[in-house]
């Protein structure tokens, strides 16, 4: 026996192996998207593949690699025989599970009034079961089954704290941007727990202080995009608990932004659960939910205390329903208990690295959820688990399903002239996911079948029908639109009958999923023609010379042909109407159909500066940072990089392809200007490749990097500088470092472009504070008898993103009094002083980011770095308000004054400046000489060896 061993091997590494589970490695130079795993998967869908196994995770090129393969158990009953690679087959039943090297997850610890409540089954409080329960999911780095590989990929972690109070004030980040490894896991649980519980002290500080005031809640003053309208002043809304969910995950979505973006996403809520028991505004919950699909971000929960009990107090039942659909709608997962394997040693996969860590198109179908698979089995059998069982889950159903019924019904199907590779492109993108795939008819013809779970009792089934093999010739593809639901559901939308309002939105909001699904088919079939003509691409000798394809009339956002064209030539007719469904898409859905990225940048302002920039005009009014010159440059740039224009100094197109008489996909640039800050969306034709899209990035961005101003006129050249006869092969001079402030203007750059997303964390009043002693809430200038509904929302909207980013970044006020009593000062030499701090912070590598009402706001990216690892990235704001005058008055000033005090008012002139500071963690490197105090050297403590943050040095500094 011991002699045929050797042999039986070498037959099973010469037949082919059926592929059990795949475990696929994704590159980390540019994200992968979940059309490319798709596509992935189904050019290698039914082929053999030769696999031979990696001996290390280092110098991977491919955009996917496979690690590992399991094969069938009928094939090979050890796995472990297969050491030296073999042949496999992939089908459609199996598994493909996707790593990635790199995570960005937000943790975000649910501290709401019913966390304070008594776990009665253990007797703990919850709020004590925060920090063991996120020590757990830290557990050890694992084996790749079938392999000797050890995964262990970088961990950028963010844990918020997040409280419903709006009255309470403490930032509620405990840490932000942490590259959480084996080596440094317990400091970082160790500096939690400390930070948790300096929190919980503050909390309970600021709820002692409110206990005469009436508790509201964030979501009396957050809306979602503009997607609620507000009736009547916050503080007479009553309190929605259902938006509990909405206020953390949108809290989380807002801290991913900030973490790398070449990273799979995810966002981890410790709860008790106690959310409400429906979601009444299903628009802020369709907006959200779209937006965490689009961007590919699993939502998981961790549950504390019991599920289930008779004696619950104040009404604190779990919402188990909604947090299992959200996970499942989002390939997340849901843990009812979070069993501890801080102990394991195995280095074996466990449910923490199967929940968090590995991705799969199965996931979509019914999640991952450790309650229904251990939990259950654990616990007696009491009345409501018997009753979970006879209802079964509502987007696994199965056959026990005898009480609430679930019912299928045809919608629609058709018939659309693009690719199945591009149709399953835009569905995926929507949050649909592969159910099953089936290869029929002898071979020549593959169905995939796909769904979205909408809600926790209905979801829509996609079948989509075209031959086999895929040819991107062939573009026929066919379609079928099934609804599966509960009887209830199905006859509300199919009958007219009255209907509560929350029913009656809700069905009002599916058949616009609906229509949007048709449309969004339409507009594929569309885009995906752009190579099958032409006229798609063919340039005019006009449209080639530089005249815009369309222009924005006065007053109006619906662009129009432009007239200096022929109009009545038809071929810029045809090649107009492919262009105008592309110009007026809305740049919030470009994902659907494109790969989407953005290039964030700072403009160089206008030189000189405004004089009347921080102090008021007689007439009271303010001048604003321009940047006119530089956004003229940038425009230069972006119509000569571009194959044409469709709206000038808006809309760029740039044709992609090998052959520039043929292109195959094209890059769609659109300006969204605020300057000085800019934000350039760049949106990719789908189907193009990630390394193209990556390197047709940068390019742009080391264009954008090098653009410097013209020059104005020929420079004088100082004779002694003139080099000498014979000295023309001397080496040349090192360039030394200059100032700022001491750059020639065509030395300087037009664009700074920025690493983080500062539009969004960007400081922005509309008008200064009242009282500059405390931050004040801008809500309460919210009048609802004085305002519109869309004014409501619009203030509304702003005023929520302020109180959102005043508990998520560090902030200090600095207030100096320059006047006191009769004592004269003129305004001349206020505006002086606060014209030298600006000089002090452009000197310093600052740049202007806003200007309003006299209010300047200044930005600077400082490098960072956390011991030995990899550099990153925390943005600073620097404010400096108009003078303010401090009366006796101000208590009695109208809110509605929006002209500033002048200087003979009886009272206090003073100077107001203040700093927000992104909680980044690490020690600050790599200054310029102008600010080497922010240096790691500075920002230590005298007294010991222990870090202080770089906010602290900065308070110093400006003080």
């Amino acid at each position: 026996m011991e002699e045929k061993a050797p042999e039986d091997v070498s037959e099973v590494e010469e037949k082919v192996l059926r592929a059990r589970t795949v475990y696929v490695l994704m590159k980390e130079d540019y994200r992968i998207s979940r059309n490319i795993r798709a596509s992935w998967y189904f050019s290698n869908l039914d082929t053999v593949i030769p696999f031979v196994p990696r001996k290390s995770l280092d110098n991977i090129e491919d955009e996917l690699t496979v690690l590992s393969v399991l094969p069938h158990e009928d094939d090979v009953p050890d796995a472990n025989q297969l050491r030296d690679g073999f042949k496999f087959k992939l089908l459609p039943h199996s598994n493909i599970i996707f790593l990635a090297k790199r995570y960005r997850i937000v943790f975000v610890l649910d501290l709401s009034h019913s966390a304070a409540s008594v776990d009665l089954r253990t007797g703990e409080v919850i709020l004590n079961k925060v920090i063991p329960t996120l020590r757990r999911v830290f557990v050890s780095p694992f084996i790749l089954p079938g392999t000797d590989l050890l995964y262990e990929p970088e961990l950028y972690v963010t844990v918020i704290a997040h409280t419903p109070l709006l009255k309470c004030t403490t930032n509620q980040v405990l840490a932000q941007g942490i590259r959480v490894l084996k080596g440094n896991v317990e400091d970082f649980l160790a500096m939690m727990k400390q930070r948790y519980d300096s929190f919980e002290q503050n909390l309970a500080s600021e709820f002692s202080k409110l206990q005469l005031q009436p508790m509201i809640t964030e979501d009396l003053t957050e809306v979602s995009d503009g997607e609620t309208v507000c009736g009547q002043h916050s503080f007479n809304i009553p309190m929605n608990p259902e938006a509990g969910i909405i206020n953390l995950l949108r809290q989380g979505y807002f801290a991913l932004q900030l973490l790398p973006e070449n990273s799979s996403a995810g966002i981890c809520v410790v709860t008790d659960g106690s959310l409400g028991v429906t979601v009444t505004d299903s628009n802020r919950f369709d907006a959200l939910m779209t937006q965490l699909r689009n961007s590919t971000i699993a939502c998981s929960f961790l549950k504390m205390g019991d599920t289930y009990c008779a004696r619950a107090q104040f009404g604190h039942i779990p919402h188990v329903e909604l947090l299992q659909f959200i996970s499942t709608a989002t390939f997340g997962a849901y843990f009812s208990s979070c069993p501890d394997l801080t102990k394991d040693t195995s280095q074996q996969p466990n449910v923490y690295h199967k929940a968090l860590l590995q991705w799969s198109f199965q996931r979509g179908l019914e999640g991952f959820r450790y309650d229904l698979a251990h939990g259950l089995q654990q616990t007696p059998v009491h009345p409501t688990a018997l009753i979970n069982k006879i209802l079964a889950h509502p987007i696994k159903v199965g056959p026990s399903s005898v009480v609430n019924p679930i019912i299928r019904k045809k919608h629609k199907d058709m018939k659309l002239n693009t690719t199945l590779n591009s149709v399953l492109s835009v569905r995926l993108r929507e949050g649909y996911t592969i159910k099953d795939v089936s290869i029929t008819k002898g071979g020549k013809q593959i169905e995939v079948r796909l769904v979205l779970p909408w809600r926790e009792y209905a979801k829509i089934e996609y079948y989509a029908t075209a031959s086999w093999p895929l040819d991107p010739f062939k573009r026929q593809t066919q379609v079928e639109i099934m609804i599966e639901g509960s009887y209830d559901f199905l006859h509300d939308i199919t009958c007219s009958t009255r209907r509560g309002v929350l029913r009656t939105t809700n069905v009002k909001n599916f058949w616009m999923a609906l229509q949007s699904l048709c449309q969004a088919d339409q507009l594929l079939v569309h885009l995906q023609s752009f190579g099958s003509s032409p006229v798609h691409y063919k340039l005019i000798s006009s449209i080639a010379n530089g005249i815009p394809v369309f222009f924005l009339p006065p007053s109006s956002y619906n662009p129009e042909l432009n007239s200096q064209h022929n109009t009545k030539d038809t071929a810029l007719n045809q090649f107009a109407s492919f262009w105008n469904p592309v110009v007026n898409l809305d740049i919030k859905i470009w994902q659907k159909w494109m790969h989407s990225h953005r290039i964030e940048m700072v403009l160089e302002h206008d030189v000189p500066l405004p004089k009347c920039l921080q102090i008021p005009h007689t007439t009271g009014r303010f001048n604003i940072v321009q940047c006119r010159q530089a956004f003229a440059t940038l425009t230069t740039l972006l119509r000569e990089w571009s194959s044409f224009i469709l709206i000038e100094g808006l809309s760029y197109v740039k044709l992609l392809g090998k052959d520039p008489e043929k292109p195959t996909s094209f890059l769609l640039m659109r300006s969204i200007s605020k300057p000085p800050c800019i934000v350039l969306r760049c949106a990719f034709l789908a189907g193009t490749s990630g390394r193209n899209r990556y390197k047709t990035l940068g390019e742009l961005k080391e264009k954008l990097r090098n653009l410097k101003f013209p020059h104005r006129a020929p420079q004088k050249v100082d004779s002694n500088k003139r080099p000498r006869a014979g000295q023309s092969d001397a080496k040349p001079a090192v360039i030394e470092h200059r100032p700022p402030l001491q750059l020639e203007r065509s030395e300087k750059n037009c664009c700074i472009l920025l690493t983080k997303p500062v539009e969004q964390i960007l400081i922005s009043y509309e008008r200064k504070p009242s009282d500059m002693t405390e931050l004040e809430d801008p809500s309460k200038y919210i009048k609802s008898h004085s305002m519109t509904d869309q004014q409501i929302v619009t203030k509304a909207t702003r005023a929520n993103a302020f109180n959102t980013l005043s508990r998520y970044l560090h902030h200090q006020r600095w207030i100096w009094s320059v006047k006191r009593g009769k004592v004269d000062i003129s305004m001349q030499a206020i505006g002086k002083i606060l014209s030298t701090l600006s000089k002090i912070r452009l000197q310093e590598g600052f740049h202007f980011a806003s200007s309003n009402s006299g209010i300047v706001n200044m930005v600077l990216e400082v490098n960072m770095k956390e011991d030995q690892n990899e550099d990153g990235i925390c943005v600073v704001q620097y404010i400096m308000f108009p003078p303010h005058v401090k009366t006796t008055l101000d208590s009695s000033i109208s809110e509605d004054m929006d002209e500033m005090e002048t200087t003979e008012a009886d009272g206090e002139l003073q100077i107001v400046t203040e700093c927000w500071i992104e909680p980044q963690h690490g020690i600050s490197v790599q200054n310029s000489p102008e600010r080497q105090h922010w240096d790691k050297g500075d920002i230590q403590r005298n007294s010991s060896n222990s870090k202080i943050l770089l906010s602290d040095a900065i308070w110093k500094w400006l003080e």
